[in-house]
């Protein structure tokens, strides 16, 4: 989780024109260095909405891109609150949904894919943190239960062993970040869970409303002692986007390396989002139809 807001927050919205330009000032006559940019859903394609098998809703493109990849004869369409991307995938028919962040969205998001597509399956997939340390950067986690900072629960009907990188267990949706390794263990502790989210609860509710079968499959981003860096901390206490640049082109000329870090953090989201694509075409064709 942590991994996510830093790529989606800081590196998209303040940070990543003062990096180009610091690239640009220190690579000038370098072939070949590139910076990237961040990806969005481009154009609009209008798809008739069909019954489907499956339908797996991410909060952002930068976890679902790659899933994305992998769809068959894809039909993408840009509704008033979320993306979606229609189209064959492991053998089924499936809906990929970019619902964004947090629990409202996450709710509006299922309730019109139940709405449109009347999926056999719902699948709340995307990055968690993890809560104790035997969950690490790139471990699976299947939730056999979800639970809210309110305490209410649901049961996710599951039947797998787990392995030393797959884990099962409960899942904690919360309403924000948990930026130090105490909040996370002390979330954890009153809890039972072993990772947080802040997604899964909202669709797994939606799902038991609708009696429609639910799965949560996500992938640990961020291990229980990743806290946020200074730069970003300043961040996060500033609202003012202007005054975010700010911050973000001072803490880079203070610390030009900052720049290589975020990017490495990018990289690193990036490779997640792929372990979890691979996991998730592994999952698909083993759901009952």
């Amino acid at each position: 989780m942590l991994l996510r807001w830093l790529v989606n927050n800081y590196l998209r919205d303040a940070a990543e024109q003062a990096v180009r330009q610091h690239f640009s000032g220190t690579s000038s006559g370098q072939a070949g260095q590139t910076v990237p940019t961040s990806g969005g859903a481009e154009g609009e394609v209008a798809g008739e909405d069909l019954p489907c098998d499956v339908a797996l809703i991410f909060a952002l493109g930068m976890e679902a891109g790659p899933l994305v990849d992998q769809l068959k004869d894809v039909a993408s369409t840009k509704r008033p609150k979320h993306v979606e991307h229609a189209g064959s995938l492991a053998g089924k028919l499936a809906v990929i949904a970019e619902g964004g962040v947090g629990q409202e969205a996450a709710a509006l998001t299922t309730r019109e894919m139940i709405r449109a597509y009347e999926p056999r399956w719902i699948v709340s997939a995307g990055f968690a943190g993890a809560l104790n340390d035997q969950l690490h950067r790139g471990h699976m986690l299947m939730a056999n239960s979800v639970v809210n900072l309110a305490g209410e629960e649901m049961q996710i009907e599951l039947k797998m062993q787990p392995t030393p990188k797959l884990h099962v267990g409960r899942l904690l949706t919360v309403d924000g970040l948990l930026k130090t390794t105490a909040e996370k263990l002390t979330a954890g502790a009153e809890h039972s869970a072993i990772a947080c989210d802040m997604e899964t609860f909202a669709v797994a509710k939606e799902c038991s409303l609708a009696g429609v079968r639910f799965l949560s499959v996500r992938i640990v981003s961020d291990g229980l002692s990743d806290e946020l860096p200074f730069e970003v901390e300043q961040l996060m206490n500033e609202k003012n986007l202007a005054k975010q640049a700010g911050i973000a082109i001072q803490a880079l000329m203070k610390r030009p390396a900052a720049a290589l870090d975020l990017w490495k953090l990018r990289d690193e989201a990036n490779k997640a989002a792929e372990r979890l694509a691979k996991f998730l075409l592994q999952v698909l064709p083993q759901l009952p139809a």
